[in-house]
């Protein structure tokens, strides 16, 4: 209902003022709810709204819909909800959600083996999500399930997998903005654990008298466009799920208390939708860091600024000419009170609270996303330039410096709401370690500092001289050979890095070990996939390199 467009011919009925004529409903696509009225309907024509609260709508096959929260607006109501089939109560038991993209995300490294024709068996199915979590003082059940069908048309059938979300409320029911309220809340928490705008596809709803499920439509965002037979898309996601398998519980309860869930956290989920024009982006984005390091300030923390000293030296300077001349302990005790009674409460700017809350963040992740000070400076000026509606003055360069430096706000904002959500700084590098992940290829972080802090790199550190010779060699970063001496001592090794061009030119084929190719065992050499070799401030970055232990290389 969520993803497709609906237009029906009904009859409008209201259990007050009784048939309101025929016409049509539409709804679907993310579009409000409306249904044009004849104009023989019974109720006012005017301009302003006219409520009507439950209304019904009759299909010509039979099918009945239940308008909640409408309002006319001359011949055109508007409803805040849809529920499809007779419902004049909305009081439910459960409710169950569908999201686009996260199925695929949840079952990736599910497998169906066996042979067609005899017999299929699913393994590695996902470990399911269970969790209880507060809201105020009521009390939720979360939890999803797996659904699964087989059809047939002709020779083919075709299996058709998802995951849904269940929710429950302990002891009471749901109403209507609940169920509109906790779907739009758990979108926005996927969304930013994966990095991917996560929308509704579908939503029913358990009436509790009942127990019958209903299909619920209420408007909300549209699915992203992407190429659903792109099997990449799993893999740019932000972090896995299996990563999160044992954090559920405290993830979502750490959520449902957060301080920035309502709004710095909806706004963070909404922002990965936007595709418009850049210079809005950046005031989005901005502000919402803004606001992010201003509730991170807190309030009450301005400093006391006093009247200037050049004011109160004229003042001591008014205070000696007085006929009777004060001492000393009286004009201090007045200077002091004029002093109290002027100063006034300056709370602390954009930038000061800025930089107060990366003084207070992790100094790897700091570095690592790469936002320095004059980055800083030119995404605050652009801002504020925008703000006033006043000429930006970007030079050369500028334009693609800010599309990164959104990104790696982005990235920033990120990682303050997986610490929110209860997650680690590992947890957060885990996922920020996928090179295939959007927010890392789109923010251009310091490769070079998350693999040495995430461990997916070897450092070694030489001398200048060793450092400018390896520098002036060129084809060397992939496949490099290197020889290690005692004290993690390097040098480039001449010698095996010829035997494997020599081998490599050979034409050999199929799959063969380092003993076949440089002819030394197996324990004297590893391979090393990524490599940084430094010299001060200096790097060379090297793929898939060979290093041999020269402690165990028998002599030639």
């Amino acid at each position: 209902m969520f993803t497709e467009e609906h237009k029906h011919a009904v009859e409008f009925h209201h259990d007050e003022l009784g048939s309101l004529g025929e016409g049509k409903l539409s709804f679907g696509c993310g579009r409000q709810v409306s249904g044009q009225l004849p104009l023989t309907s019974p109720i006012p024509h005017s301009d302003t709204a006219y409520s009507l609260g439950v209304v019904h709508a009759i299909a010509d096959n039979g099918k009945t819909y239940t308008l909640h929260g409408c309002k006319a607006y001359g011949l055109t109501i508007y409803a805040d909800y849809l529920i499809a089939g007779k419902v004049s109560d909305p009081q439910f038991q459960s409710v169950s959600i569908r999201y686009c993209d996260i199925s695929e995300w949840f079952l990736q490294w599910r497998r169906i083996k066996g042979n067609v024709g005899e017999e299929l068996t699913w393994i590695e199915l996902p470990q399911q999500i269970s969790v209880m979590f507060m809201e105020g003082r009521r009390e939720f059940n979360l939890t999803t399930e797996y659904e699964g069908d087989v059809t047939s048309s002709g020779e083919d059938h075709v299996i058709h997998e998802h995951i849904e979300f269940a929710l429950m409320q302990t002891g009471g029911t749901l109403t209507l903005d609940d169920a509109r309220n906790k779907a739009m809340e758990i979108a926005c928490l996927l969304s930013i654990l994966i990095a991917h705008p996560v929308s509704i596809v579908n939503m029913h709803v358990e009436i509790a008298d009942t127990k019958r499920f209903h299909r619920l439509y209420f408007p909300t965002f549209q699915p992203v466009p992407r190429d659903t037979s792109d099997s990449e898309f799993v893999h740019s996601c932000f972090t896995q799920k299996h990563l999160l398998d044992g954090h559920w519980q405290v993830i979502i309860q750490n959520y449902y208390r957060s301080p920035h869930r309502a709004i710095r956290w909806t706004r963070l989920a909404g922002m990965q939708r936007y595709d418009g024009f850049w210079e809005y982006k950046v005031l989005g984005y901005i502000s919402l860091l803004d606001s992010y390091v201003s509730h991170h300030a807190g309030r009450g923390g301005g400093s006391l600024t006093p009247p200037s000293q050049e004011k109160m030296s004229r003042i001591r300077d008014e205070l000696g000419r007085l006929s009777s001349r004060l001492d000393q302990v009286a004009s201090d005790k007045i200077l002091d009170v004029i002093s109290q009674t002027f100063s006034f409460s300056r709370e602390p700017r954009f930038p000061e609270k800025y930089q107060a809350a990366i003084a207070a963040t992790d100094g790897d992740i700091v570095k690592i996303v790469n936002i320095r000070e004059r980055d800083f400076r030119l995404i605050k000026r652009v801002r504020d330039k925008v703000a006033h509606g006043e000429d930006i003055g970007l030079e050369d360069g500028d334009l693609d410096q800010i599309g990164t430096l959104v990104s790696r706000i982005e990235l920033l904002l990120t990682y303050w709401a997986y610490l929110d959500f209860g997650l680690s700084k590992a947890e957060f590098l885990e996922g920020l370690s996928n090179p295939r992940c959007r927010l890392r290829r789109y923010a251009q972080i310091d490769e070079k500092h998350l693999a040495r802090v995430a461990r997916t790199a070897e450092f070694f550190e030489v001398p200048s001289a060793t450092f400018r010779a390896l520098s002036s060699r060129k084809g060397l970063g992939a496949f490099a050979c290197f020889l290690e001496g005692p004290g993690r001592q390097i040098a480039f090794a001449d010698h095996f890095w010829q035997k494997q061009k020599d081998w490599h030119n050979a034409r050999h084929t199929g799959m063969f070990t380092a003993e076949q190719i440089f002819g030394v065992k197996a324990t004297a050499v590893r391979h090393v996939p990524h490599l940084f070799i430094e010299c001060g401030d200096d790097s060379l970055e090297f793929h898939g390199v060979h290093i041999f232990d020269s402690s165990r290389l028998e002599p030639s």
